[in-house]
């Protein structure tokens, strides 16, 4: 399907949040189209691809969430940020932090710049993503977000750097996905630096960091990029994790340890955990009428 027809219920804006060395960091915000009575939600996005490959709005790796947000009459953003291992966890990071400063000083004069029909709620705002979006979405609700965020949604997020169940190392390792990680990192030119790569750009470097079990190293060893700060937050907001059931690139017992530690670090935290039968993805192909879907969106809604 094209983007068009994914973004036909939309007007978009592409503006810049930052510039690193005379290159522009790009947000695209999508507002829904029609009047509205009232201020918009607003939907916060990081895109997927294990931090090392993806692109900012595309549309084929959240398709139910671009739907949900127009049903809900949200306004999705959605940055571009640095890419591993030209960049590290600590660049990526002050990326998610300089989106979010952004977002609260600017996002409402760039929407009404464009739509004086329309304005937006800063009091009414969740944050979602897939695989390392979702990493970004969940620590979004610590000190990097600036506001209290209503809801926090990660599809197939546990990518836990400190997670022995992630992390595992395999019991033998491929000469040649070991030599195409190594061969890569060898030709990085200090300095430089990707912000997009849409998939299947680099997934052949992914597969080979996971695989290999260097995935960890290309992070560094800044530990802010970790779910623990995700998990030591002093208060959660409403949390929706939903996995795959047969996912083999962020395992459900991945997931289950994840939920595991919220519930027993937060207890009162209202958590959905949504467990469908299916591997990585498996939620692209499925409608928003699936009954796993609706139960989701009756439950962010109680809450944003």
């Amino acid at each position: 399907m094209s983007r068009t027809r994914f973004f036909s219920g939309f007007d978009r804006i592409d503006s810049v949040y930052k510039t690193v060395d005379g290159v522009p960091f790009e947000v695209s915000t999508l507002i829904p189209k029609g009047p509205s009575s009232s201020p918009r939600p607003v939907l916060a996005h990081f895109h997927s691809g294990g931090f090392v490959l993806g692109t900012a709005l595309d549309p084929q790796t959240f398709p139910r969430l671009l739907e949900f947000a127009e049903t809900k009459g949200a306004v999705v953003v959605s940055p571009c940020h640095r890419l591993l291992p030209e960049a590290s966890g600590c660049d990526i990071l002050d990326d998610v932090r300089d989106f979010w400063a952004w977002l609260n000083t600017s996002l409402a004069r760039v929407v009404s710049a464009t739509r004086d029909d329309v304005s937006v709620d800063l009091d009414r705002i969740a944050v979602a993503g897939q695989d390392s979006g979702g990493v970004l979405a969940l620590l979004s609700v610590t000190d990097m977000s600036q506001v209290r965020l209503k809801m926090a949604i990660g599809q197939y997020c546990a990518m836990d750097a400190e997670s022995a169940v992630f992390n595992q190392k395999p019991p033998l390792l491929l000469p040649d996905q070991e030599s195409h990680l190594s061969d890569y990192l060898a030709r990085i030119r200090p300095g430089t630096f990707r912000l997009s790569s849409p998939y299947p750009e680099y997934a052949e470097l992914l597969s080979a960091a996971l695989e290999t079990g260097r995935w960890r190293e290309l992070l560094g060893d800044d530990t802010s990029l970790r779910l623990r700060r995700f998990l030591d937050a002093e208060k959660l907001p409403p949390v929706w994790i939903v996995q795959g059931a047969d996912d083999r690139m962020v395992s459900k017992a991945a997931a289950d340890e994840l939920v595991g530690k919220i519930r027993e670090r937060h207890p009162e935290t209202p958590l959905l955990y949504t467990v469908a039968t299916g591997g990585y993805g498996f939620d692209i192909q499925q409608g928003i009428g699936e009954k796993w879907v609706q139960e989701g969106v009756a439950f962010v809604n109680q809450y944003w």
